[in-house]
Parts: C-alpha cells; structure tokens; sequence
C-alpha cells in the first residue's frame, strides 16, 4: 500500500531531475567534416612542392619509408592555429588502406612539427578516395 503511494512520487521527481526546463545550447562539434574525394587543386606548383618537399624531409623515417614516394601533392592552407591538409597519393588499391594513411598523416605532423594536435589532415589514395581523416 505504501508503495503505491511513494512510486508516483519518486516517478515524477526522477523525471524533473533528469529532464532539464531549460534548453542547453549544444557545444560546437569538434570533429572537422570530412571530405570524402581529393579537393580541387587551386595552385598546383605550391602542393606539389609541398610534397616534394614533404617527401625529402620523410626520407629517412622508416614507418612511412615506402609510402613517402607515393606523396604527390599537399593542398590546402595549415599553420600552428588554422588550416586543414589534404595529402593526395598515388598508393595503389592494395596499399590505399586507412593503416597506411595514418602513418602518411603522422609523419606529416612530424614534418610540421605540429604538438597540437588537433589540425585536420586528410589522406587520399591514388583513386582520390579517402584513406585516412585525422589530426596532426
């Protein structure tokens, strides 16, 4: 009998205390958006010599030794506080794997020499498709 009584109550107040009367704004996703196929190239000297210059630094480090030389292009605009990279490969099928992009994406944060970690970075494989979506 005494149940009956207390349930109600004990019902409504679990549903104010865990419903909030007050809507709370929702906090800005931190997740970048990702972009599925390769960019278009607005200044195709400036990526390839990005890459180029990308592949000379990655030359001696062994993770990435044999993905290095697929690097053909790095678009996009990335400083310490802003930007986004999109690393265009010519990894083959059976190398165009999301373990290979992460490591290309890695060793770019190397060569940045990003500690922040948390600028977007996107690898594509030689057919243009995304491999890898991360931060550097």
């Amino acid at each position: 009998m005494r149940f009956r009584g207390i349930f109600p109550v004990l019902l409504i107040t679990g549903l104010l205390v865990g419903c909030s009367l007050e809507a709370e704004p929702e906090a800005e996703s931190q997740t970048p958006a990702v972009v599925k196929t390769l960019p278009p190239d607005d200044d195709a000297a400036d990526s390839q010599k990005s890459a180029q210059d990308f592949r000379k630094a990655s030359q001696g480090d062994a993770a990435v030794y044999d993905l290095v030389s697929s690097v053909d292009k790095i678009i996009g605009e990335w400083d310490e506080k802003q930007g986004r990279a999109f690393i265009s490969t010519k990894l083959p099928a059976a190398q165009s794997t999301e373990k290979n992009g992460e490591l290309l994406a890695g060793a770019f944060g190397t060569w940045q020499r990003s500690e922040s970690g948390s600028l977007p970075v996107s690898v594509y494989g030689g057919n243009g498709k995304l491999i890898f979506a991360g931060t550097f």
